[in-house]
């Protein structure tokens, strides 16, 4: 009798464990990482030519520069030349006045070094590969001929453009 009773423990036992065996299920998981190509810069930027910027008689061209704003920069995109940024002025300086615009690389790519800025878009650098860069510099100078003669503040805006280089 004690056999018997064993017996039924131990089939009681095996179902309750086939009932508390683990059940397997699966889920799919769909992803997707777009291109990103990300641009932002600091502060604002006063270039202001006064008398204590100018050795007398040195140079018919009177200057300021200003090197304190930098940019953040990310992209992921593996384009077949890299990236450009390209800039722009929003108008055109006053006859006379001109502004440049130096923008280093941020960690991949070339920088096309000090660039005359138009309302023409100009390749400041160029042939970035993914790269993450938290403060890249960006300098301005304005330059003013002689000629020129007094200008009243102003202000124009850079429009910075993300291209693929060509």
């Amino acid at each position: 009798m004690l056999r018997i009773r064993l017996g039924v423990a131990a089939l009681a036992m095996l179902a309750v464990g086939a009932q508390l065996r683990a059940q397997a299920a699966t889920q799919t998981v769909t992803f997707q990482v777009d291109a990103i190509n990300a641009m932002s810069t600091s502060g604002a930027v006063t270039l202001h030519i006064t008398a204590s910027d100018v050795t007398a008689g040195a140079s018919a061209t009177l200057s300021k520069t200003d090197a304190t704003t930098t940019y953040a920069f990310t992209t992921n995109d593996n384009a077949a030349n890299g990236k450009t940024i390209q800039g722009a002025l929003s108008s055109n300086m006053p006859a006379g006045l001109a502004l440049k615009i130096n923008v280093t690389a941020p960690g991949t790519g070339t920088s096309s070094g000090e660039t005359s800025l138009t309302t023409s878009a100009a390749a400041l650098v160029t042939g970035i590969t993914p790269t993450n860069a938290a403060t890249s510099a960006i300098s301005y100078k304005l330059e003013a001929g002689v000629t020129a003669g007094p200008q009243a503040s102003t202000s124009r805006t850079v429009n910075f453009t993300i291209i693929d280089t060509p």
